[in-house]
């Protein structure tokens, strides 16, 4: 679960570097204002925030949970939210 969580988490941070132009070392936390500058609207900001902390959660404290229902439902929700964020209406990098 560790290993799929930061091969997630290094995935989102690639493809916000190519689509939005956010450094991939910016904090998860700080994607805010560049996000919303893409277009992207708040309800999106707040699932692909949260879905970060899922991630850290999964990486740094896996054992309190059922980890292979959580990594699943990473992977589940990095699909989902990858279609919401790549629909027609969403700037990108020009």
């Amino acid at each position: 679960p560790r290993q799929a969580a930061a091969d997630l988490e290094a995935a989102w941070r690639a493809f916000a570097a190519r689509q939005w132009d956010i450094p991939p070392g910016l904090p998860a936390e700080r994607w805010g204002e560049p996000l919303a500058a893409a277009g992207l609207g708040a309800t999106a900001v707040r699932a692909l925030r949260e879905h970060f902390e899922d991630l850290h959660f999964l990486r740094w404290a896996p054992e309190l949970s059922d980890v292979e229902t959580l990594r699943e439902e990473a992977v589940d929700r990095s699909a989902q939210l990858l279609r919401e964020l790549t629909r027609p209406g969403i700037r990108r990098r020009r």
